[in-house]
């Protein structure tokens, strides 16, 4: 199922344009099938779509842990 977010997704409209190998990669694990493991998901999930870091990598869910710490400490 695709990302509900994919669309608007600035990771793959910026950071993945010249890495079209790369990309494929991670929208065919994190976009099209298990959304719920992307970090950038997560983010908006937890968040809100504005919070995910431009630069957040669908994979780096250990950068996640503190963005998610922030949320709880408020």
């Amino acid at each position: 199922m695709e990302c509900k977010y994919f669309a608007d997704c600035l990771f793959f409209k910026d950071e993945m344009k010249n890495m079209s190998a790369m990309a494929s990669i991670f929208k065919s694990r994190y976009c099209l099938s298990d959304n719920a493991e992307c970090a950038r998901y997560k983010v908006s999930e937890e968040l809100g779509k504005d919070m995910v870091p431009d630069d957040l990598y669908p994979n780096d869910l250990r950068r996640i842990e503190k963005l998610l710490l922030n949320k709880n400490k408020i």
